[in-house]
């Protein structure tokens, strides 16, 4: 009986394998996809991976907070109402966080598989939100172009303007006129 060839394995910019970098991108959540995909230069793979890494965290951990955000409120409203329906709806919202948790574990774990076989698996909502996210031609080949690296600069400035300094200075001044 022969010997199956050697699987050939390419190196990331990382030095590690290819689908090893994907995989690990998967592992702490948004912070390692993030990692991955500001450090990775040449593979598409590992971008790819990253990038859905960081989408689909993102996502667990809005649509998550909402949900318990969602179960507070209808526990306290209810709860003024009747109390053993106040536990009934607790009951059922609390195993439906408990299901999409379940869910979101049984995602990361797929996309963690097929990273290590170094397929470009798309989840139903995130994989498709992922190719329109910068728009066409933004980043070919998986490189940032310096137009879309300048607009990314401008964008996080004017976000911190308007959403940091405006703030602070209006609190200030405010502060100033109506002392506390």
């Amino acid at each position: 009986m022969q010997n199956p060839p050697p699987v050939q394995t390419t190196k990331s910019s990382t030095g590690l394998d290819e689908n090893i970098a994907a995989l690990l991108s998967y592992i702490f959540g948004w912070v390692s996809g993030l990692i991955f995909f500001l450090i990775e230069k040449d593979s598409r793979l590992v971008r790819f991976h990253a990038m859905q890494s960081i989408l689909l965290n993102v996502a667990a951990i809005v649509i998550g907070v909402a949900l318990w955000i969602v179960w507070g409120v209808l526990a306290i409203v209810v709860g003024q109402i009747s109390g053993a329906l106040a536990s009934l709806i607790s009951i059922l919202l609390g195993l439906l966080i408990f299901v999409f948790y379940i869910a979101a574990l049984l995602a990361v774990i797929l996309c963690l598989v097929k990273a290590y076989q170094k397929q470009y698996f798309k989840l139903p909502v995130i994989g498709n939100f992922l190719g329109n996210l910068f728009g066409p031609g933004s980043m070919p080949d998986g490189k940032m172009t310096p137009e879309f690296y300048n607009s990314l600069g401008a964008m996080h400035g004017t976000i911190m303007i308007f959403l940091g300094i405006v703030p602070i200075a209006f609190a200030a001044f405010g502060n100033f006129v109506v002392p506390l």
